[in-house]
């Protein structure tokens, strides 16, 4: 799988934190589904650290929202 977010004007490959995609939601489908896998990070100008950092904030959240 991999994450990469853009405002849909072109592909900036903003951190997932930024941009237009929902990736709450998607973390709970993937939680939902029980998917297992890689995670790829298409981010400019981000260490893949900070990226992780992001994705468990957001799993953090949702797993607190359950």
């Amino acid at each position: 799988m991999s994450f990469s977010n853009n405002n849909g004007n072109k592909d900036q490959h903003l951190s997932i934190l930024n941009g237009q995609i929902d990736y709450m939601e998607m973390v709970k489908l993937i939680i939902q589904k029980k998917w297992e896998g890689l995670i790829a990070f298409e981010t400019r100008n981000r260490i893949t650290k900070d990226n992780i950092t992001d994705l468990i904030q957001i799993y953090e959240k949702v797993k607190n929202e359950s």
